[in-house]
């Protein structure tokens, strides 16, 4: 069962913020593995081979060939292949206005569908349908929902029929994008929750090329020993749809862009899934329009309600202060309007702490005035529509024998002509992006829900119209899961129904979905645009799927439906656990100088018995954490960074270190994470104890556009204020000959302009050697060598104002790092810094880098350095 959109109300604010320990810790435990989310895309693959049996019907049975579409060669075919084959008589039906009226109907009507159902029926042993699409003919899309609820009234007709025994969908030469292509994937759909229910009846979608031979094609479809409900022919060559896992690639360019101020329109309320949807879309600073059926009444005072409690009392209370009398259907359905207004409102309380700009408009997405007026209005006040997210959903559950014909179309109009009417209404107001809310019923059907399961696949394939190669949109179907936490599939019937399945561990929480809406949405090929992310999924013979994911090479890592490659993430060597819900990352690292190349360069004191992990190389490592868990968005900076402890590491011994990251808040512009990492404690000869420590902390900024670096106080560092001498190349060179054990690639700064009281001024050529075995240049996150240079600055001016002075300083903290982008190999930058703050133990900087155009590429603010001697 799938979740509807407008469902239950969203969860309560984020969790508090982390609070790392610090100093000594107890050894973690062992983390637990969460089995992760797979994304399944859909790939063309040969259909399986047969030992083929034809299905065989007694002469004289009837077959009914339904021409949807023009007259062709097609529907001519399928006329003669059951007469000759079977000897079956053969009616036909032609969906048309006006012509013969015993076989001319217009199904795209009520009555047109009704009247051929009626016909249908009155036929003496029906068997089977040949429905058929030869070309687009004059179809539009405003007449595909019609067409699919007339479709299924022949169905049903059919499926009562005592001698019942086939019904397939056969078509040629569709366009791509074309009303037809909606139509026949929604048949497609209403198949396959119809084989759900009827397992022994013979259900086919077969997709002919111009080169087909429509007869061959009908002998292998009819096949009873093929269990496959799609059928795609290249030629004499068939073919299927197969799921298969794919992960999108980490690295990729962001197939959108979404700026502050862009809009979002977001149909399904504000309810169900929606909501988290826009928590994760956040960290981008859109302005978001929701729509949904809730009305909000002008007279009611939800944050009053919501004050007085909102729950059922305070709403009885509220009803019989305005109408003492009132009772029975009508105070029910008084609350149940009550529930859905305060759920509004508590949403759009709970965006507004975001900082977002949020706006709740009433709209029934089936009616095209409705929508139409209501996106011209969003455009009229925000200037633009940018992207569109179709989540609205109604569901009339039934068996089909029950199904009425407007429990059909209803669920069909929310969907499918939702889906177009937003469409049509927001392509005039600069539309980017559209998105659609699926289901995975539509791939694998599900007992009852025919309509459902019919009205998702043609909004899916409407959607596949506006993506690339034939669209200009950039363009996404999900097909969802059971989402746990919201909508019906949250239901506890529903739940114990799937448990009975062996399917309770098929649900992806709301949390997780919205996380991998958001990868998908901005890492995804955007020629994939039916997706499907899955945890599990129960095998059924109508439907091709492999959730085995290929075999990751040497150094890759699998990311909940992302995939790093080798050097992609190089300071995480093994992910212990990626929970998306929790938004939680546990990582391990063993840094050792035979991968570590930098290691051996990095001694900052002659009397260090073995080299540490630099406190650059840790901030590298909180980034690549917190992308692991937002690969979709980019890095902004960090914040509290705190160096606690020397990871020190002896040569040739492997030290272990484990990495732990969490999400603790997401507002307008960004998102930011918490991560440690420890290690356990060395013994004095060497050997690795139970007693862990913190060795490092800090927050990561994350966002959806570069920040913009504001001028810092003080600055600039004039050239006129420096009052020491410079140090040349040539002397800054000798400094770390002879005083450090600085070697190579941590040998960053090139020559110092001088320094005056509290100010300093230099020099640095931007160097990245490679630091990790392999060819090619460091994929890291940002430039360590620049950080690395602003913590020799520091030390530098201390050197200058005394030349006498023999201790040297260690990073202790940072305040906050921002960077504008990554520097360039071999460009030169200028370098200065003011200090903040002078005392016996510690020094605190303010500094910033300047590149030949003056823009400032990385600054720093609150770094501290403390006095370390031996």
């Amino acid at each position: 069962a799938a979740p509807a959109a407008e469902g239950e109300a969203p969860r309560g604010p984020l969790a508090p913020p982390f609070e790392p320990g610090s100093g000594e810790v107890a050894a973690p435990e062992a983390p637990g593995i969460l089995e992760p989310c797979k994304r399944l895309v859909f790939r063309p693959a040969p259909l399986p081979e047969t030992s083929p049996r034809l299905l065989q019907l007694r002469p004289g049975k009837t077959v009914a060939v339904v021409r949807l579409g023009a007259e062709g060669i097609l529907t001519q075919e399928a006329g003669r292949f059951p007469s000759k084959t079977w000897q079956s008589r053969v009616i036909q039906i032609i969906n048309a206005a006006s012509g013969d009226p015993t076989e001319n109907f217009d199904l795209k009507t009520p009555a047109g569908a009704a009247a051929a159902a009626r016909y249908l029926a009155d036929t003496p042993e029906l068997a089977g349908l040949i429905l058929t699409l030869d070309g687009d003919s004059d179809l539009v899309l405003a007449d595909i929902p019609g067409l699919l609820t007339g479709v299924f009234q022949a169905l049903q007709t059919l499926l009562s029929s005592p001698v019942k025994e086939f019904c397939v969908l056969l078509t040629q030469g569709l366009e791509p994008a074309g009303p037809a292509r909606v139509l026949a994937e929604g048949v497609a759909g209403m198949f396959l929750a119809a084989a759900q229910e009827y397992p022994e009846f013979l259900f086919r979608s077969v997709s002919l090329d111009p080169d087909t031979d429509p007869k061959a094609a009908l002998s292998q479809a009819l096949d009873v020993n093929q269990s496959l409900m799609q059928i795609i022919y290249q030629g004499d060559q068939a073919f299927t749809q197969k799921a298969v896992a794919a992960g999108a690639p980490f690295g990729a360019d962001p197939a959108l862009s979404l700026n502050p101020d862009d809009v979002v329109v977001i149909s399904g309320g504000a309810r169900g899934v929606t909501p988290y949807l826009v928590r994760a879309l956040a960290p981008y600073g859109p302005r978001v329009a929701l729509l949904g059926r809730t009305k909000l009444d002008p007279e009611v005072d939800y944050e009053s309600l919501i004050r007085s409690g909102g729950d059922e009392a305070a709403l009885r209370r509220f009803l019989k202060k305005g109408q003492p009398d009132i009772g029975g259907p009508a105070l029910e359905a008084g609350m149940a309007r009550l529930r859905g207004g305060l759920e509004v409102t508590r949403t759009l309380k709970d965006l507004a702490l975001l900082g977002l700009e949020t706006r709740y408009f009433s709209c029934d997405v089936a009616q095209a005035d409705s929508v139409q007026q209501t996106l011209d209005e969003v455009a009229a006040d925000w200037g633009r529509i940018d992207a569109v997210i179709h989540g609205a959903g109604v569901i009339h559950d039934s068996f089909i024998a029950f199904m009425t014909p407007e429990d059909f179309s209803r669920v069909v109009a929310v969907k499918l002509a939702g889906a177009a009417n937003l469409l049509q209404a927001a392509r005039a107001h600069g539309l980017r992006c559209l998105v659609g809310l699926s289901s995975a019923a539509s791939i694998q059907g599900n007992p009852g829900q025919a309509n459902y399961c019919a009205a998702n696949r043609a909004m899916s394939a409407l959607i596949a119209a506006q993506g690339p190669p034939v669209g200009l949109l950039l363009a996404k179907a999900f097909m969802l899961p059971p989402i746990e936490g919201v909508g019906m599939a949250d239901d506890p019937e529903i739940k114990e129904l799937l448990k009975l399945k062996g399917l309770e561990k098929a649900y992806v929480h709301a949390e997780e979905f919205a996380q991998l809406f958001v990868r998908e949405l901005f890492l995804g090929n955007p020629t994939d645009v039916w997706v499907m992310p899955m945890r599990l999924l129960p095998q059924v013979k109508t439907t091709l799927l492999d959730m085995s994911e290929p075999e990751a090479g040497p150094g890759s890592l699998s990311l909940a439906g992302a995939n790093a490659a080798p050097g992609d993430l190089p300071m995480l060597e093994t992910i212990q656990r990626l929970d998306l819900k929790a938004g939680e990352l546990e990582a391990e690292r063993i840094f050792v100088n035979t991968t570590d190349l930098w290691l051996e360069d990095h001694v900052p004191f002659k009397f260090l018995k073995h080299p540490p992990v630099s406190g650059v190389m840790a901030v590298e490592t909180f980034f690549e954490a917190a992308r692991v868990l937002h690969p979709h968005l980019r890095i902004l900076g960090a914040r509290q960074v705190a160096y606690r402890d020397l990871l020190d590491c002896p040569l040739d011994q492997p030290r272990l270190a484990r990495i732990h990251c969490r999400t603790i808040s997401s507002n307008s512009g960004e998102l930011v994470c918490q991560v440690t990492i420890s290690s356990p404690l060395i013994s004095p000869s060497g050997r690795e104890l139970d007693r862990w420590s913190t060795n490092f902390a800090g927050q990561v900024i994350l966002g959806g556009a570069p920040p913009v670096l504001t001028a810092l106080p003080g600055f600039p560092v004039e050239p006129e204020e420096l009052e020491t001498r410079p140090m040349s190349p040539e002397e800054v060179a000798d400094y770390y000959e002879n005083r450090t054990s600085m070697k190579g690639r941590y040998r960053v700064m090139e020559s110092l302009e001088g320094t005056a009281p509290g100010c300093i001024r230099g020099a640095m050529v931007y160097r990245e050697i490679r630091d990790f075995p392999g060819e090619g240049p460091n994929h890291y996150q940002y430039s360590p060598y620049l950080l690395e240079a602003f913590l020799h600055l520091a030390n530098f001016y201390v050197v200058m104002r005394d030349e006498d002075e023999e201790r040297r300083m260690i990073p202790a903290s940072v305040g906050e790092l921002l960077f504008s982008r990554r520097c360039r190999e071999g460009e030169r930058l200028i370098l200065e810094a003011r200090l903040l703050n002078e005392n016996p133990e510690s020094n605190t900087w303010t500094a910033r880098a300047l590149d030949a155009a003056g823009a400032v590429v990385m600054q720093v603010t609150g770094l501290q350095l403390r006095w370390f001697v031996e």
